[in-house]
């Protein structure tokens, strides 16, 4: 099983996409794990596109 853990992605506020070197670890991941500071919850669907995703909130999820 290959577990692909990411954090702090921060888009759209510091990031504009997922940064193109972990795209082919997140095409080839079983699981993707999200430790924090997903900043919006499209995040979440842009992950999902690739694997099943799980992750916490970090501390700019606030409302969400």
């Amino acid at each position: 099983m290959k577990i692909v853990v990411l954090s702090d992605t921060h888009i759209p506020k510091k990031a504009k996409a997922l940064p193109k070197a972990i795209i082919p670890d997140l095409e080839s991941a079983d699981l993707i794990l999200h430790a924090g500071d997903w900043q919006v919850p499209e995040v979440y669907s842009m992950l999902s596109a690739f694997s099943k995703v799980d992750g916490v909130h970090g501390n700019v999820e606030c409302g969400w």
